[in-house]
């Protein structure tokens, strides 16, 4: 096998590397060949002050790229395997639990109302008149029946996130953390990536890995943060294909998430992390849920 070898985001244009080229050519991708590929990516990567972290990153990213894919694999093909993988694998063995609160919202409009900011001074009494008809919606939503009940108020609340302006033509979406359970969704959303049992239309065989991979990373990287107070600015894109129902041509979309509004709470206390606990973490920042016995808890 002959190979050309080009790694992006580590200089001004793509750059060649040789040295990954002479390792990976005409040889087997195993598992030892693999690591040699990631280890050679770095060989010669001279860091600046300021990013010394992205060469663990590249070296794991380049190791990852040389897998082969789980698209290559029987029955991946199959929607209701790929619905399953997507929807409730992903997470089953990760120490989260989530649940709907429109606290932090709720806590963020009403600053705006706060002395000192050059907003609608009008907003906080708005919010407090809404929720003094639903106190309820400011507590942890288990059941999201409760949404159903309070519709109409939702909505108001809504309308400070989501401008009605936009609502008939952007594609916008509410949707609970980690779950992926979409709660309040514009008719675009709801029409381009919605099931009639008011779940996520699992993404395609083609984009189900970055899809899932995209989302361990961005709450990772949120705990970090919220956390452990390491601010870590990462872009990992995450594209959504889906067929347009109306022209029966796929789309592409790439995923915006908005994470202000999730906060992150520790069931227990928090130890801080030793600097070789740092270096795994930042080492591992694309592969997250992988060796998960050896990951700082």
């Amino acid at each position: 096998m002959n190979a050309r070898v080009f790694l992006s985001g580590v200089a001004p244009i793509p750059w060649r590397s040789k040295e990954v080229e002479a390792v990976i050519s005409g040889k087997r991708l195993d598992a030892e060949i693999i690591t040699k590929a990631g280890e050679a990516a770095v060989q010669k990567a001279t860091p600046m002050e300021q990013n010394a972290y992205k060469i663990p990153i590249l070296r794991t990213l380049s190791k990852s790229s040389f897998r082969p894919s789980h698209r290559s694999r029987k029955g991946d093909r199959d929607p209701k395997s790929i619905r399953t993988k997507i929807m409730d694998t992903p997470f089953k063995d990760f120490p989260f639990k989530t649940v709907l609160s429109l606290k932090p919202l709720i806590e963020y409009l009403k600053t705006l109302g706060s002395e000192g900011r050059n907003v609608r001074l009008h907003i906080k009494k708005q919010i407090d008149e809404l929720l003094a008809q639903a106190p309820e919606l400011e507590r942890p939503i288990e059941d999201l029946s409760l949404l159903e009940t309070h519709k109409e108020i939702v909505g108001r609340l809504m309308e400070f996130v989501f401008p009605p302006a936009s609502w008939e033509t952007e594609i916008l979406g509410a949707i609970v953390p980690i779950s992926m359970q979409p709660f309040f969704i514009s008719p675009g959303f709801r029409d381009l990536f919605v099931q009639k049992e008011k779940i996520l239309r699992a993404p395609s065989s083609l984009d189900e890995e970055n899809f899932r991979k995209g989302r361990v990373i961005k709450i990772f990287l949120l705990i970090l943060e919220k956390i452990y107070g390491i601010h870590q600015s990462f872009e990992y894109p995450i594209v959504r294909a889906t067929t347009d129902p109306k022209t029966g041509l796929e789309r592409y979309f790439k995923v915006n998430l908005d994470l202000r509004f999730i906060d992150v709470c520790p069931l227990k206390e928090v130890k801080p992390l030793t600097d070789e606990e740092r270096a795994f973490v930042m080492g591992h920042l694309i592969e997250p849920e992988t060796h998960p016995a050896d990951r700082p808890s």
